[in-house]
């Protein structure tokens, strides 16, 4: 079993755009600057070679941290895993937005009363 560090990279102007990165590098901030590197190496060939999504994040204000760490067989295992972390993630923020839409429509209630 490897130990696999789960990065929550997301924009901070809009918390509902996120990703999560998985990697097995002890240390979740590497993985982000190894990431940030592959970009500025494939901005000075001229762009050549494979866009990742991801990358789209470092031109944001955004931030990251370790959200989760689990022992995973394999990479795949890891995939999967990092998809339910994303959905986990994803639920918790809609709920949160819907709890404030009824305070919302609780305290607009409550002036125009």
């Amino acid at each position: 079993m490897v130990l696999y560090n789960f990065v929550k990279i997301t924009n901070n102007k809009d918390p509902f755009d996120f990703t999560i990165e998985c990697t097995s590098m002890k240390n979740g901030r590497a993985r982000v600057s190894c990431l940030r590197a592959n970009l500025f190496a494939w901005e000075d060939n001229g762009g050549v070679g494979k866009w990742r999504p991801v990358w789209d994040y470092f031109f944001k204000d955004f931030s990251h941290y370790v959200c989760e760490k689990r022992d995973c067989a394999n990479l795949a295992e890891a995939r999967e895993y990092r998809q339910v972390v994303y959905e986990r993630y994803r639920a918790k923020l809609e709920s949160n937005n819907n709890i404030l839409a009824e305070n919302d429509l609780k305290t607009t209630q409550q002036i125009s009363v």
